[in-house]
């Protein structure tokens, strides 16, 4: 069979399964298992396979049909224009938590203005590790009560660079850092989906990402509770929090934000217009 009869058939399986990615699912899957860009699966179109390698596609192509998501089978995503090492002991980045990234920018364009970055639930370090990207002159400190998930952090800040500048903590949300730690930024994308929301996710996420990293109690909001409080303790006079959020929590955080004393400067919205941040301040 030639790769592109083969880059064929694989469509018409994903599309079967009703995954709407099915072409660049295809390309990906191909690119994966023979090294190639997307580009060179195009060059290679006419390229005769060989059982092995036939075998070693269709292995890939089952992980898929059974809905895996496509990060954990590439063992990669791209994120503010860095390659992260992602497995399932973490949550997947997504574009949307790039706005995250977007919103502390927009609100200290100083490059040299931020010296401490602190992050709640750091998973993979996606955003962390954008922020050092972003901001030369600072230092960071990832949290997560995950051990394996810190592994994988730490991996992507040594590959890309990081390892001088950031520290990685076990720890449940701030406890680890006793006494250390005062912070001009603090950013945070808790579990945030509630009860009812779970069941309705789709099977990608459900069933493969990280429970922990998803589920925010009955409501959603159970880190919230927890974790804003803390960060009015640790932030900096003047300093800049942003957390993500559920689309529909905007107003429900913004009052547990202020009623521990942060100072609510706006929701930023995604690229599909729905809310997805909470920027405060310490006054």
């Amino acid at each position: 069979m030639r790769l592109q009869a083969l880059q064929r058939q694989i469509i018409k399986e994903l599309q079967a399964k009703d995954i709407t990615t099915a072409a660049l699912d295809a390309r990906l899957l191909i690119g994966h298992a023979f090294g190639l860009t997307q580009e060179g699966v195009l060059r290679e179109a006419e390229r005769v396979l060989i059982p092995s390698e036939h075998d070693a596609i269709r292995a890939l192509l089952l992980r898929r049909l059974a809905r895996e998501p496509m990060a954990y089978i590439l063992g990669y995503r791209e994120f503010w224009g860095m390659a992260l090492t992602v497995t399932p002991d973490v949550l997947i980045p997504r574009p949307d938590s790039e706005m995250l990234v977007e919103a502390v920018c927009r609100h200290r364009p100083d490059r040299q203005g931020i010296k401490r970055i602190l992050d709640i639930g750091t998973g993979s370090g996606c955003l962390l590790l954008a922020l050092l990207k972003e901001y030369p002159e600072a230092n960071g400190v990832g949290l997560d009560r995950s051990a394996a998930a810190l592994a994988v952090a730490c991996e992507n800040g040594e590959r890309l660079g990081f390892r001088t500048r950031v520290r990685w903590l076990e720890s449940h949300w701030c406890d680890a850092l006793g006494n250390d730690g005062i912070f001009d930024l603090i950013v945070s994308n808790p579990p945030y989906i509630s009860t009812e929301e779970m069941e309705s996710l789709q099977p990608d996420v459900r069933e493969y990402e990280p429970e922990a990293a998803l589920h925010g109690g009955e409501d959603g909001l159970d880190p919230y509770r927890v974790i804003l409080p803390q960060i009015q303790q640790r932030l900096e006079k003047g300093g800049l929090c942003v957390v993500e959020i559920g689309s529909t929590q905007a107003d429900a955080v913004h009052n547990i934000g202020e009623a521990c004393g942060l100072h609510y400067h706006e929701t930023a919205k995604d690229l599909a217009g729905f809310d997805r941040c909470v920027v405060f301040s310490q006054e």
